[in-house]
């Protein structure tokens, strides 16, 4: 890690940001709704995305803010019970204590970015509220969701959705995410 942390400051580059969506084989395999496995109702994924933040606490600069975008959950096929729903959000808040150790330690601001997609448990604008409610409503008053837990959000997924942003926005509460 030290060689690379010297390469990118020689080459005057800095990482802000890590895709942490796939996991294993990636490229040259089929994939579809396996990218999002291990998903967030396991600690496989837990485990995988605090080490993500703890190599990016190395490196990201200081003064620049890291982040770490993720899988939406799950792919919304696999998820067939409320008992699996609690563990994502248990394992995100597991996730998110994680972070604001790591940032506290280093120094940083570090946060991870749920990043909503079509067919996934985080598909829509309500939904991604609706989960951010519910964790608010676990986690009353915590400052450490807002600071460490947010949204990636891909303008890339709309023409899937087929909807504008601005449709997409409409249907969520008037609340904000984080």
């Amino acid at each position: 890690m030290q060689n690379f942390r010297r390469w990118l400051d020689r080459e005057n580059c800095y990482v802000f940001t890590i895709n942490g969506f796939p996991y294993g084989k990636f490229h040259g395999t089929r994939v579809k709704e396996h990218v999002y496995t291990p998903d967030w109702t396991t600690t496989e994924r837990v485990a995988y995305t605090n080490l993500l933040f703890n190599l990016l606490a190395e490196i990201v600069p200081f003064g620049i803010e890291g982040s770490v975008s993720t899988v939406p959950g799950s792919f919304k096929e696999f998820i067939t019970s409320g008992e699996q729903v609690q563990a994502m959000r248990d394992n995100v808040w597991r996730c998110v204590e994680h972070i604001a150790r790591v940032s506290e330690r280093c120094g940083k601001k570090l946060h991870l970015g749920l990043e909503p997609e079509p067919l996934c448990f985080l598909e829509t604008s309500a939904e991604t509220a609706t989960f951010f409610e519910e964790l608010r409503d676990e986690h009353p008053g915590d400052s450490r969701l807002r600071e460490h837990l947010g949204v990636n959000y891909d303008t890339c997924h709309l023409p899937w959705n087929l909807k504008s942003r601005r449709m997409c926005c409409a249907d969520s509460p008037s609340t904000t995410f984080a």
